[in-house]
């Protein structure tokens, strides 16, 4: 078995406009090899935490169907938020 990738994040805008789930603009993407990170800087600070969540777990469950990463991010984001963890800047 092949140990994941380290996860390695860059901020970076992945679209024209910043993300809104109804644009084109993406969120967050992930390489899953190489376990690159990108993350749009211009999201809301709750919908940072829950994009980098649902990108690292695509690097960490590669095999993840994307439904499941999807609610297993929002889960897991939700009980960080809580908990008060926010990025550095």
């Amino acid at each position: 078995m092949n140990p994941r990738p380290k996860i390695k994040v860059t901020f970076k805008e992945l679209g024209v406009a910043p993300p809104t789930g109804s644009n084109d603009s993406f969120f967050g993407q992930a390489d899953k090899r190489t376990g690159e990170v990108n993350l749009d800087p211009r999201q809301p600070e709750d919908e940072m935490i829950d994009s980098a969540v649902h990108e690292f777990l695509h690097v960490a469950c590669p095999y993840m169907a994307e439904a499941k990463v999807a609610a297993t991010a929002t889960i897991i984001a939700d009980a960080l938020w809580k908990l008060g963890y926010r990025r550095k800047k």
